[in-house]
């Protein structure tokens, strides 16, 4: 069902055209109220009266998460607190608390985008949905009870936890329509199957979010729940749940375009790819009053579809994220996502394996190693040791063809890893990703021309904006000269030194820490020579707490070079 088919079925040039106007208002209004935007379009030469629609979208500055952290917790709201009706927040596990806040139309627009969302899954009035989302700062909970009730449809706030009082009430109130992230959908499925439920559910769908899920697992939730299962995209960052929703052909989520504008680009350059390209998701809120935000980096990996969907509705459809990019795994030179992994696993949750697994990467005598733990189901689990040796054998070689590097599979009995009621912790990551180690790094390259000064004021300029420098280091000549650093955030610090107006780009170097001891280095230069590998560039610089020295270099195959030196050095 189509909540809104003025504006979900609207024509394309119509939505561009809407999204211009409101583009424009909102760039205004920033420059007008957030000092850090201001700021920002100054530092490129940009008044509001240079952007004249969605086709100069590309030229505004980007945002990201770090500046919530740093204007925390309201310096980056647009009107003043007494027009604040709502704040939300993230968990803050990382670092400060993300907090956003809603104006009362920020809640009404926000309430029909998640109301979109329900009717797409086949929504009514006449229905009982019944959100397992957490209440309180998470958007989850209060974003979808919102928009069930917008939708005239009867809310049972559930909220997470006590898994016996979740099935119960859902039987006994008859609930139609469920939210919950899908790991505990998939929970909910094993409880009810495992107690004989199944037959007494209502259920007819379920509209699943707040973390990444695949098709298999959205298979699984639908044998064993009997029901339709839909996805649904947000952050808090942008509105929460409501984002963008499936329909029901499930070729894509539809975005909210009269809302939200999207655009996919290169996470290391920054330049917007065209459509059907997979890249890093960007968002601008085109109508947020409390909390507007351009160009903000989601850090998910994903592709943009622009047909016309068969459903009637002409939004933008954005494909699954695959991943992110900051969460991905770089495990002995290779970029590995999770969702790989979980996409391989789901393919034989048939033979005898369930949908509860944890991945866990360490690094052992200077080697990555990789650790994929899955719960056996009771059937295999009381099977002959050679049918799990088998099961087992599969899966290592199905992994190493999907990632292209081993893994090592154990098969643990039922029930031993850790359930969750919220977001499942899939991913454990023991290594200590800093001195001490050879990995894979981004440089920022920036070229000084020899300028008075540049040091010190770039210098200056990642300081200020809370970017940490690792190692620094210039390359002169005559006529110019390249200052090339190591930070904890290059993709920011390279949009940064652009807007200051210097030429820059990021590159792949290997970091090698030197043993402190006598011919730490002269070891390092000797493996690299009698291999025969050819140094683009090495420089040294002191390391911390007496680890010695660390030695950055350029190669042309860094993964062979990462995985000579692991294996060979110290």
């Amino acid at each position: 069902m189509i909540l809104n088919k003025k504006v979900e079925c609207m024509p394309r040039e119509d939505i561009v055209a809407l999204q211009s106007e409101r583009l424009k208002w909102q760039v205004k209004r920033m420059y007008e109220k957030v000092e850090i935007f201001r700021k920002r379009m100054d530092n490129l030469g940009l008044k509001p009266e240079d952007i004249n629609g969605v086709e100069d979208l590309k030229k505004l500055p980007f945002s990201y998460k770090q500046d919530l952290r740093d204007y925390y917790p309201y310096g980056l709201f647009a009107v003043p607190m007494t027009d604040i009706v709502r704040v939300h927040a993230s968990s803050g596990t990382t670092g400060k608390q993300i907090v956003v806040g809603y104006t009362k139309n920020d809640i009404k627009i926000w309430s029909e985008c998640v109301a979109r969302a329900i009717s797409a899954a086949g929504g009514t009035a006449d229905d009982f949905v019944q959100v397992c989302y957490g209440y309180g700062l998470f958007t989850g909970g209060l974003g979808a009870h919102d928009g069930a009730s917008y939708l005239g449809a009867t809310v049972i706030p559930a909220s997470t936890g006590n898994t016996e009082r979740q099935i119960r009430t859902m039987i006994d109130f008859g609930s139609t329509i469920l939210c919950a992230t899908p790991s505990y959908a998939m929970y909910l499925g094993e409880e009810i199957k495992k107690q004989g439920l199944t037959d007494a559910l209502k259920l007819k769908a379920g509209i699943f979010g707040a973390e990444p899920w695949t098709e298999q697992m959205r298979k699984q939730i639908e044998d064993t729940l009997k029901i339709k299962a839909y996805d649904i995209y947000g952050l808090s960052e942008i509105m929460g749940p409501g984002v963008s929703y499936e329909c029901e052909c499930q070729q894509g989520m539809h975005v909210n375009e009269d809302n939200f504008i999207p655009e996919i680009i290169d996470p290391d350059t920054g330049e917007v790819l065209p459509y059907g390209t997979k890249g890093e998701l960007v968002f601008t809120t085109i109508t947020k009053e409390g909390f507007p935000l351009i160009r903000y980096r989601t850090r998910d990996i994903c592709s943009l579809n622009p047909e016309k969907c068969k459903c009637g509705r002409t939004f933008i459809r954005m494909n699954k994220p695959t991943g992110r990019s900051d969460d991905m795994l770089i495990i002995r030179g290779v970029n590995v996502f999770p969702s790989q992994i979980e996409e391989v696993l789901l393919k034989y949750c048939s033979s005898g394996i369930t949908t509860n697994y944890q991945i866990v990467v360490d690094r052992v005598n200077n080697t990555d190693t990789l650790d994929v733990f899955v719960e056996m189901a009771p059937d295999l689990f009381a099977d002959d040791m050679a049918s799990i040796e088998a099961l087992q054998k599969t899966l290592v070689e199905k992994l190493r063809s999907a990632l292209g590097i081993g893994a090592k599979v154990q098969l643990v009995n039922p029930n031993s890893i850790t359930r969750s009621e919220g977001k499942a912790k899939r991913v454990i990551d023991k290594r200590k990703l800093a001195w001490g180690d050879i990995m894979i790094v981004k440089q920022l390259s920036v070229f000084i021309e020899n300028k008075a000064g540049a040091v010190k004021d770039i210098a200056n300029l990642l300081g200020n904006n809370n970017i940490n420098m690792r190692s620094l280091q210039i390359a002169d000549s005559k006529d110019f000269g390249i200052l090339r650093l190591i930070v904890d955030d290059s993709a920011k610090a390279l949009e940064l030194v652009k807007n200051a107006g210097y030429t820059a780009k990021l590159t792949d170097v290997i970091s090698v820490v030197v043993p402190d001891k006598p011919n730490g280095l002269n070891d390092l230069l000797k493996l690299l020579a009698d291999s025969n590998i050819e140094i683009d560039y090495l420089y040294v610089f002191i390391g911390k707490n007496n680890l010695g020295a660390e030695a950055i270099l350029k190669t042309a195959d860094l993964a062979s070079v990462e995985t000579l030196l692991l294996n060979n050095y110290y």
